[in-house]
């Protein structure tokens, strides 16, 4: 009878543990916010100096109660010598900062010899801001230089983010992949991808994810370097966290053109 006390009180005192350490799990993991807005910020090339204005863009608004913005930086250390002479790759949860001359959001974590054109990076990204920023809706954007569908001279895929170290970059095909996989994480359908570079909205490019998110934005034709105005577009999500994924489409698309009025850059 005593052995079967002991053990009785050994199954309680498991049982007991068992729930608090499920209950400290449950504990850390954060509540989702409304929209979590991750960008994949690739500046190994000659886009370094405009790619730092963005994230400064960014750190204008911050993220705040309803709103992650979640970013991996990559730059070559050529150019923002104000910034410090870091070079690879650094991943942040942007914080408001009126510092206008380096970035002061904490780096969360740090690749000095990343490349940002393999998807299999892109794809920790995403999975490791799925994690830790969980939100009830998602943004994807993809920043750096972009080339359309095919190459009809050298026979070969076209694609984006363009690592000038490694030469790598990540194809439309591995695109409609890299969505795809995004989506397993979330257990659904992203609800905005964008490509933040030149010449992306092809019909092609858009065939190869057409079944991974709600809304797709891209430009038809070439970019400037300045890229969106993610002043206008953060700061009017904080506004109205609500929104769905069409208003906050519009507000990217309108917010572009404003800014670029007169040329002929497109956006749809």
């Amino acid at each position: 009878m005593k052995t079967k006390a002991v053990m009785k009180h050994v199954i309680m005192a498991a049982l007991c543990l068992g729930a608090v350490n499920a209950y400290s799990a449950a504990a850390e993991r954060p509540a989702p916010k409304k929209w979590t807005v991750m960008i994949y910020i690739n500046a190994v090339n000659d886009l370094e100096l405009d790619a730092w204005k963005e994230v400064k863009e960014m750190e204008q608004v911050g993220s705040d109660e309803n709103v992650n913005i979640v970013v991996e930086f990559a730059r070559r250390a050529y150019s923002l010598s104000n910034d410090g002479t870091w070079s690879g790759s650094r991943r942040y949860l942007i914080e408001k900062s009126d510092n206008p001359k380096t970035i002061t959001s904490p780096v969360l974590a740090s690749f000095p010899e990343a490349d940002m054109g393999d998807v299999a990076h892109a794809r920790d990204f995403a999975a490791w801001a799925v994690k830790n920023y969980p939100a009830k809706k998602y943004a994807f954007i993809l920043w750096g230089h972009g080339t359309g569908f095919w190459d009809m001279n050298k026979k070969r895929a076209k694609g984006l983010s363009y690592d000038y170290g490694s030469g790598n970059y990540i194809t439309t095909i591995e695109l409609g992949r890299l969505i795809a996989d995004i989506n397993k994480m979330l257990g659904g359908k992203l609800d905005i991808y964008s490509s933040n570079a030149c010449l992306m909205q092809m019909m092609e490019v858009a065939y190869e994810i057409k079944d991974g998110a709600k809304y797709i934005i891209g430009s038809e034709q070439t970019e400037p370097a300045s890229g969106y105005d993610y002043v206008e577009v953060l700061s009017s999500l904080e506004s109205a966290p609500g929104m769905d994924a069409l208003a906050l489409s519009r507000i990217i698309v309108d917010s572009f053109r404003a800014a670029y009025k007169g040329t002929d850059t497109t956006a749809k």
